[in-house]
């Protein structure tokens, strides 16, 4: 209520043109915090709806999914074995352009799992969504709970960061590939006095070659149903 219309369609703007934005969970987060119906609410990649609670008292162990085990953000929260939270923002499903990275393992949102982390994209800018309220625990219960939890926001910062369109520009049409079905993508180059190599993991895919001089297209073709990374 104090930030307002205006001022959200300002941070809309820039998130459009290539900034970064995050809402992460807490009394004043999502639904519980009044977002629902505002112009940050379109922005996010996930759905808010009114009258959302905040559950306080539910223990749980973020349920890292398929896609987020390949997915530097979430990575290491699946390897690393963290104590359990307690709280969370009950936030609706996740938008179609959405890359749900975990979720919660018994509370259910409006189409399937309660998602706890997603990440999305809104013109030029990045967007994450983190319901998870108590990833303070992390640091007290856990003996690399203060490490794992620099990293994990080092992670996020690091992806929402604007992209410097001056250098290197790799776009796919999804992050999301077929078995057997060939991904093509098309590369920029701003200075092709250098040689780029590039490198594509996941998905079944450990494929890497040369950029053109001038950029141009690259191909993979992975051999299972999965995420890729560049």
């Amino acid at each position: 209520a104090a930030m307002g219309a205006d001022v959200q369609e300002l941070i809309v703007k820039a998130v459009d043109q290539g900034m970064g934005l995050a809402m992460v969970g807490g009394p004043e987060g999502f639904g519980r915090g009044g977002w629902a119906g505002t112009p940050l609410s379109k922005v996010l990649p996930v759905e808010i709806g009114e009258n959302e609670v905040l559950i306080d008292d539910a223990v749980y162990e973020p349920q890292v999914t398929r896609l987020g085990r390949q997915d530097p953000l979430t990575q290491i929260l699946d390897e690393a074995r963290l104590p359990p939270l307690k709280a969370v923002n009950v936030v609706g499903r996740a938008k179609p352009v959405a890359a749900v990275l975990a979720v919660h393992p018994t509370v259910a949102g409006s189409d399937g799992p309660l998602p706890l982390v997603a990440k999305g994209r809104y013109g030029e800018g990045r967007t994450v969504a983190i319901p998870m309220v108590d990833v303070w625990r992390w640091v007290y219960r856990h003996e690399k709970g203060r490490e794992v939890m620099k990293t994990f926001w080092r992670r996020v910062a690091a992806y929402l960061a604007p992209v410097d369109p001056s250098r290197v520009q790799i776009e796919f049409p999804s992050v999301w590939a077929r078995a057997g079905e060939e991904v093509e993508g098309q590369v920029s180059i701003a200075d092709p006095s250098r040689e780029i190599s590039w490198e594509a993991r996941g998905a079944g895919i450990h494929d890497s070659g040369t950029l053109p001089p001038n950029g141009g297209r690259i191909r993979v073709r992975p051999v299972s149903d999965g995420s890729m990374v560049f």
